[in-house]
């Protein structure tokens, strides 16, 4: 809450709630207090942020599948009220439309394996399995991963399956998964120089940065 935050003394607040934050930041700005929203974004151009372009890394993710000649594909999200979700499904969809393709399966794995490992063996045990997938998180694309494996599908050949973030198990062996890696440093640079910014204009103009994610291909799609 605002009062926990107020309480802490800090010169700052970095905001980086998996929810949707504008009430706290809304807070912390009326207070005085120089405020970032982190890897979040929301409707209110006052409010400075820094964020993965979300939306770029799925477009780039429909390319992806579609060059690869995915006829039916489908999309694992996240919690569906966080930007990230929101952007990266945003993303993903006008990048299918803008090659005269659809989502065949849209599903939502919570960002978490378990939920996301039950939802897509659903999926792959239909009549209609789908040879490419998007998944908002990597942890979704491992469990995807692991429910083609289970009916013996040969992952990168039989179904593409891309995810986003392209944390360090990505790497291994067993997953060699496709994905989007954010630039966390640069992003870091950019929240930083903006709280900077506040200090030395309490009054300047919120901005929004997006930096984009890198590709980072491997076998899995």
């Amino acid at each position: 809450t605002i009062s926990q935050v107020l309480k802490t003394g800090s010169d700052a607040a970095i905001i980086a709630s998996a929810n949707l934050s504008s009430d706290l930041a809304h807070g912390c700005k009326q207070r005085g207090m120089p405020v970032v929203l982190f890897n979040r974004i929301q409707t209110d151009g006052r409010i400075n942020a820094v964020c993965t372009d979300n939306y770029n890394g799925g477009l780039l993710a429909a390319e992806r599948l579609l060059a690869r000649n995915c006829s039916s594909v489908g999309f694992i999200g996240g919690i569906r009220d966080t930007s990230t979700h929101l952007e990266r499904r945003r993303g993903f969809i006008d990048g299918l439309k803008r090659q005269e393709s659809r989502l065949t399966f849209e599903e939502s794995g919570a960002y978490d394996y378990n939920e996301s490992f039950a939802v897509i063996s659903d999926i792959l045990e239909g009549p209609l399995r789908p040879d490419g997938l998007f998944c908002a998180n990597d942890i979704m694309a491992f469990a995807a991963i692991d429910a083609s494996k289970k009916i013996g599908m040969v992952v990168g050949e039989d179904i593409a399956i891309l995810g986003f973030d392209d944390v360090p198990m990505a790497a291994w062996t067993a997953y060699d998964l496709t994905s989007f890696r954010q630039r966390i440093r640069q992003m870091v640079t950019n929240t930083v120089n903006l709280i900077e910014g506040m200090w030395q204009d309490p009054d300047v103009e919120g901005e929004l940065i997006m930096v984009r994610s890198r590709f980072i291909k491997r076998s899995s799609g």
